[in-house]
């Protein structure tokens, strides 16, 4: 790489513009913001940083400057992110959009110390892996707000971190190690940060629930290292590592799908030793032990986390084969999730109910794509209440020869804040659908009625059916009375395997009630 390509805000301000700007100076004022009203202390660092990295002064300075609103940054992202099974809080789309700006802004301070030392010729002044890492560690930030927003990060984004590992890397400090505590945890080193991101990147973060790309980061942060990342494929499997183009602007991606040029400086990172550790960590967690234990912060369940890590497992192995058939397709379709609104729609005593929540949960777009497994819809508005990876959606199209609506599961989606649409993949749930009532059985009078859904498929030419309720209705063994009012009938049935399970619904079969 002839040079480091950095996209940095010029300095056009005099510093007469700013009364002060010593380390001293900023010291004291960000110590002055009022923490106490956090999203006003965001909006005031957003600010006076936004004007220092604008301003021109010595970059003597500057990196005393950075380290002060590091203090800062942890402060105020400690704040926005709890322990609780939800890493990151819900907050206001303009504390996110600021706390998204906070990130970036950061990562200016840093890239513009770098580039003034290149262009001073003064690398061997300054701590260049601290600097190197920083820049990068905030550029991972960005990279995660867009993984826990659902939106497509700017192609510059990955383009810097790939360029800040290979100059780390052309300078042999890539492995040095950084002397930096964070929550959620980040790796010691240049390398060990890249590797950290490129691995949650690699897990399709836009199939995660919310919350749980942080998780696989922290977790990552901690065991990274057992990662191998090199510069040859030694004669390997191709299913068995990813490749990395240093001089390139996309993310990283199987050896299937790109065609590789001897010039490109290509990296290749081989995930099996991890793999291997994950495995022992999810028996670990499966013995009782703590999710803090393994990196992952002690709030969290259990059970949630050892899903996710079989998840991530999966698609680090088969995501490098999923090259199947997509046919596009270009049709109107209207759109209802949630368990409960999708059972009021096909009820037709309830179909004239008018429910405010409800309509909160339906809307239309396009199918653009279509596979064996399940489709693509394109939506044109992208906030939307209750609308996770793992939630059930029921979709029927202008191409349907009859008015059936068609069920699937959630479980990617990417959206495009600039053209205000989201693509949201889904997978398929075959079989009719009718809705049904579920009721606790119980010598007590009362009983807890819960709203469900009934999938009936023929498998070998026999009927099987299944329901599907909001998840944590499940429990094995557990004795239910299924009504099915478009019958008018009532059945004794007892829970039987869970066929499917996500953060918002399962799935499980059932067999006839033995007392």
């Amino acid at each position: 790489m002839s040079s480091l390509e950095l996209y940095i805000p010029r300095q056009q301000i005099t510093r007469s513009a700013i009364i002060n700007c010593s380390p001293k100076a900023i010291k004291q004022e960000l110590k002055e913001l009022p923490l106490a009203n956090m999203p006003a202390a965001l909006r005031q660092t957003c600010a006076l940083l936004s004007l220092i990295n604008r301003t021109k002064f010595s970059d003597s300075a500057r990196l005393g400057i950075m380290q002060c609103f590091d203090n800062t940054f942890r402060n105020i992202n400690d704040y926005y992110h709890s322990k609780s099974q939800q890493y990151i809080q819900q907050i206001t789309p303009t504390e996110q959009h600021k706390l998204s700006e906070l990130k970036e802004e950061m990562a200016f301070g840093y890239k513009i110390i770098l580039q003034e030392a290149l262009t001073r010729d003064d690398m061997n002044h300054k701590p260049m892996p601290d600097i190197v890492y920083m820049a990068m560690f905030y550029l991972c930030q960005c990279l995660m707000q867009h993984y826990d927003t659902f939106t497509q990060p700017g192609l510059y984004l990955w383009k810097e971190v790939n360029h800040l590992f290979k100059f780390a890397e052309d300078h042999k400090f890539h492995r040095i190690a950084v002397k930096r505590q964070f929550q959620p945890i980040a790796g010691e080193n240049v390398e060990e940060l890249y590797k950290q991101i490129m691995l949650v990147e690699m897990a399709n973060p836009y199939h995660l629930a919310p919350g749980e790309a942080w998780f696989l980061y922290s977790y990552l942060g901690k065991h990274a290292n057992y990662a191998r990342l090199t510069d040859s494929p030694e004669q390997s499997d191709p299913s068995q590592y990813f490749s990395i183009n240093l001089n390139s602007e996309q993310r990283p991606h199987n050896a299937f799908s790109h065609t590789q040029r001897s010039e490109d400086p290509i990296r290749y990172l081989f995930p099996e030793k991890l793999v291997t550790l994950l495995d022992q960590h999810v028996s670990t967690l499966a013995g009782g032990h703590r999710p803090a234990e393994i990196g992952i912060p002690t709030a969290t369940k259990t059970q949630q986390i050892i899903e996710l890590l079989c998840n991530v497992k999966e698609v680090w192995r088969q995501s490098r084969h999923r090259l199947g058939l997509r046919i596009p397709c270009n049709s109107f379709t209207a759109i209802v999730w949630g368990v409960d609104t999708i059972h009021q729609l096909l009820s037709p005593e309830k179909q004239k109910e008018v429910l405010q929540d409800s309509q909160l949960h339906r809307t239309t777009g396009r199918m653009v794509n279509e596979s064996e497994n399940g489709f693509c819809l394109k939506l044109t508005h992208v906030n939307y209440a209750d609308f996770h990876n793992g939630q059930v959606i029921a979709m029927r199209s202008d191409k349907q020869s009859h008015p059936r609506w068609i069920l699937g599961i959630i479980r990617w989606q990417q959206q495009d804040s600039e053209a205000q649409e989201s693509l949201v993949g889904v997978e398929y749930i075959r079989g009719l659908v009718r809705p049904i009532t579920l009721k606790t059985l119980s010598e007590s009078k009362t009983h807890r009625t819960t709203d469900g859904l009934l999938v009936t498929n023929k498998v070998n030419g026999r009927q099987q059916h299944s329901v599907l309720v909001s998840a944590g209705v499940y429990i094995p063994g557990k004795g239910l009375q299924l009504e099915v009012p478009q019958q008018g009938k009532e059945y004794d049935i007892q829970a039987d395997d869970l066929l499917q399970h996500t953060s918002c619904v399962d799935r499980f079969s059932f067999k006839a009630y033995v007392a």
